[in-house]
């Protein structure tokens, strides 16, 4: 067992390489942050190129958990919409794609990089029901979305019509 002594404290540890490390931590007062791996979003309709797409809303690198929640408005995307559904994906930027010319495969670098995910909950995409329904072009709910300490996502939904909570600290996928 690695051993780190410095001042009066000491630090124990099964490896010794752990041990000092621990041991100027608690020598400095200074504290371990852990960070997040990847990128995360949210999916949504891109009209434009009709095709879905992601919008990040927690960069890599963020500690957890989060000072202040992340806050989005959302408004209905269709007429009498009775339901809050919002895939959350791992974000990875692509600048490259793998295709086959002639028989052989080749990266070809893109004109706009694009964001390939892993989506987290796309089997539980449907989150809350809109009462009465939402409406297109008016601003229906506030996401509240916050990391908890096992890097959970959490999510807090509010009707802003009726200010109802519809969701509350939800957990909807483990992050890396």
């Amino acid at each position: 067992m690695g051993q780190a002594k410095i001042s009066s404290r000491s630090v124990e540890c099964r490896r010794p390489l752990e041990a000092i490390a621990l041991g100027a931590l608690v020598a400095g007062n200074w504290q371990l942050q852990d960070r997040l791996y990847h990128d995360y979003g949210i999916r949504y309709w891109d009209k434009r190129l009709k095709q879905h797409n992601w919008h990040p809303i927690i960069k890599r690198g963020q500690t957890y958990p989060l000072d202040r929640p992340v806050e989005l408005i959302l408004g209905a995307s269709s007429p009498n919409q009775t339901a809050i559904e919002l895939v959350v994906g791992e974000l990875g930027e692509a600048a490259t794609e793998v295709v086959f010319d002639q028989g052989q495969l080749v990266n070809r670098l893109l004109d706009q990089p694009f964001f390939r995910a892993i989506p987290l909950n796309e089997n539980q995409a449907t989150l809350a029901t809109l009462n009465p329904p939402g409406q297109p072009g008016i601003d229906r709910v506030k996401l509240q979305f916050q990391i908890d300490q096992q890097r959970n996502l959490c999510l807090t939904i509010e009707d802003l019509l009726t200010k109802e909570t519809l969701l509350k600290d939800q957990p909807i996928g483990k992050l890396l």
